[in-house]
């Protein structure tokens, strides 16, 4: 016997169906759009160091266990970025004013990697402090680009913390932010 009340025929109770019921639409498509603005704003700015750029590739559960990541970075480094991993190479494979954007974007994260460690202390730091302070060195770089980005009026509330760490994990993966095993 069916009930009458609506309730008890249609579907899950969530909050016992009470509004507000908050559905985020906000799609990946949206999501790569507005990491694609990011990178490209990113790659627009001024490129200070020229230099080569070290291509010594690291499997990176070793370069997570050597840099002592564990918190949400961890995720963020091993789950998360491969959902926007061929976005961002497919945007970093447009040449900007003859400069490959892969190497500006990896120098330019590698630039703030260094400010980091200096504004943190740790410019000439053991391993070890580097492994306690893995967390804050990720959290000052995020802190840099997002900084940036907010100067240059290209914020959207709704994805730029998450593209920002994804980016940092790209840095990761390619050896410009903290240690190599």
């Amino acid at each position: 016997m069916q009930s009458n009340n609506l309730r008890d025929n249609y579907g899950p109770l969530i909050n016992n169906n009470e509004a507000p019921i908050t559905v985020n639409q906000y799609s990946t498509i949206n999501r790569e759009s507005e990491l694609r603005k990011i990178l490209n704003c990113l790659l627009n700015a001024p490129l200070e160091d020229t230099s080569e750029l070290d291509k010594t590739s690291y499997k990176i559960e070793a370069k997570l266990d050597y840099n002592n990541i564990t918190d949400d970075w961890y995720e963020i480094i091993t789950d998360e970025f491969y959902l926007f991993e061929s976005t961002i190479n497919d945007t970093l494979k447009q040449s900007i004013d003859g400069i490959p954007p892969k190497g500006k974007f990896l120098l330019q994260m590698q630039r703030h990697y260094r400010d980091a460690k200096k504004e943190l202390g740790l410019i000439s730091a053991t391993q070890d402090s580097i492994k306690a302070n893995s967390s804050n060195i990720l959290n000052k770089v995020f802190e840099y680009l997002y900084n940036f980005l907010k100067s240059k009026d290209e914020i959207n509330e709704h994805y730029d913390e998450g593209n920002i760490k994804v980016l940092i994990a790209f840095g990761f993966i390619e050896c410009k932010i903290l240690e190599k095993p």
